[in-house]
Formats: C-alpha cells, sequence, structure tokens
C-alpha cells in the first residue's frame, strides 16, 4: 500500500500503517490507546505493560 500526504510518498512501518488502516476504515470512531494496541499488536494484556515495553 502506498501512502501519500500533499503529493509526498510516506514511508510507514508495519505498525503505522496499521494505525492508519485502523483510524481510516472507522472515520470519525475515537479510539483509546488500549483499544489500538489490542486491534494493531493483538496484545490483550495491561496496557501499561505493553507501553513501557514499546518505548
Amino acid at each position: 500500500m502506498r501512502v501519500q500526504r500533499a503529493g509526498q510518498e510516506l514511508n510507514l512501518t508495519a505498525k503505522e500503517l496499521g494505525i492508519l488502516e485502523l483510524l481510516m476504515s472507522n472515520s470519525g470512531k475515537v479510539y483509546s490507546r488500549e483499544r489500538i494496541l489490542t486491534n494493531v499488536w493483538g496484545l490483550n494484556e495491561d496496557p501499561l505493560i505493553i507501553l513501557s515495553m514499546c518505548t
């Protein structure tokens, strides 16, 4: 999939692309951080632990 902004192609990581696809497929819906982690990373664990692993 190619992603462009203002005519410039963006190089997104797989996770960034997953977040973009999630948000675009549900335009106008608000997602919590936990929901994004579950949907994109496929994780069902404590989000605080996951966040500390990702930073």
